[in-house]
């Protein structure tokens, strides 16, 4: 088979290795991040918006803070695990962020952990400014993704040596897209991952 045919759509591909995808992740908590967020956010009980929430790993460990949790990912299988975790404060919903309609000033914070990786980069403006949209003034966006440039094939090895497209971004590309947005940057940096580096940013409304 052809390196092009085994190339997956990102819903297709998390679909097919959810458990895979579920077992690796554990592996890979962001708790320097996670906690950067949480005392960011500086409110008990506040509503946060997990996009591209996965299988709820990161869901778990803000309502284990107090934080109640509405997760949004792509991928049925995900949300399907994500819910078998039972965890409380949590409520867990099918749905492409692209497209999908969020309340205005709903969320004190979104955790927004590499969902733009997988996005057409002609609909991260629409995203982003829906995401800001959904934030009340003074609410604050965690953005994860791969840093490098344009659109790449990435293969898994421990997943049947399937590949998915993935966007690779620059710091002063997504903090433009971000201000561009109505969003403030706090905080950005690279920090070094298992293949790529990955560029992490904290931004308020």
């Amino acid at each position: 088979m052809s390196s092009q045919n085994k190339t997956l759509k990102a819903k297709d591909f998390f679909n097919k290795f959810a458990e895979q995808h579920k077992n690796l992740s554990e592996e890979r908590l962001m708790q320097y991040e996670l906690n950067h967020f949480i005392s960011l956010i500086a409110k008990e009980q506040a509503q946060i918006l997990d996009a591209g929430c996965a299988a709820g790993r990161d869901a778990k460990y803000l309502t284990d803070y107090g934080l109640n949790v509405t997760g949004i990912d792509i991928s049925e299988e995900l949300i399907k695990k994500a819910s078998e975790r039972k965890i409380k404060n949590a409520a867990f919903k099918l749905g492409d962020i692209s497209i999908v309609k969020l309340d205005e000033s709903q969320f004190d914070g979104v955790w927004a952990m590499d969902i733009l990786s997988y996005t057409e980069k002609e609909n991260i403006r629409t995203i982003l400014k829906n995401l800001n949209s959904s934030i009340k003034k003074g609410g604050v966006l965690f953005l994860s993704v791969r840093e490098g440039n344009g659109l790449n094939s990435v293969k898994y090895s421990n997943m049947e040596d399937s590949e998915v497209n993935i966007n690779f971004f620059s710091i002063s590309e997504l903090e433009d897209a971000l201000q561009k947005a109505g969003f403030c940057v706090l905080k950005s940096y690279t920090r070094e991952g298992k293949n790529h580096e990955w560029i992490n940013i904290f931004a308020q409304k």
